[in-house]
């Protein structure tokens, strides 16, 4: 008789262990707080897998971070969202003031695209840590977020964009 019980209270141990597994695998960004890493934008062991690009010249462009499918993508600073840029399920976000007051301004913006979902609630003005979207899976290719950081001005009416490289540096460590 004991030995039937401790039979079945293995099993249901085990049963659970599993259950709990598969739903940590599959849904801990809904199940638990997901914390942004030391890019801001991703979980730190995401973070530690970036991979920077530059130009022929040798000035930066951005990085892209390889990622598992449903990975939840937060907001680096609490700005304004603004940008739903999509064709298909590519999106491109834009996280920062793109409003000029003055001439000879610079404002700071994230950009970040991926392919996936962006969250249908979100308001005009995002805090710092808040999901508003997630990765998916395409095809046969790897899931994946870029990032570029950049210097947004206008001069003399003409708008310029430039990468930010010492904001970028913070965030993204070469290898």
């Amino acid at each position: 008789m004991k030995k039937r019980v401790f039979i079945v209270i293995f099993l249901l141990l085990l049963v659970l262990t599993g259950g709990f597994l598969l739903l940590d695998k599959f849904y801990f960004h809904f199940v638990f707080k997901v914390t942004p890493g030391s890019c801001l934008i991703l979980e730190e062991k995401y973070c530690k897998k970036a991979k920077v690009f530059r130009k022929e010249d040798g000035k930066l462009i951005g990085a892209v971070f390889s990622v598992d499918p449903k990975t939840p993508i937060m907001s680096p600073v609490s700005e304004k969202f603004s940008g739903n840029i999509s064709k298909d399920d590519n999106k491109t976000v834009i996280i920062g003031n793109n409003v000029f007051e003055n001439d000879n301004e610079t404002n700071l913006r994230y950009r970040i695209s991926f392919y996936g979902d962006i969250k249908n609630d979100l308001p005009e003005k995002i805090t710092k840590g808040t999901i508003f979207g997630y990765t998916k899976k395409k095809d046969k290719t790897d899931s994946w977020v870029f990032l570029a950081i950049e210097d947004m001005s206008v001069t003399e009416g003409e708008l310029n964009i430039e990468t930010n490289e010492s904001e970028f540096n913070k965030l993204v460590k070469e290898q």
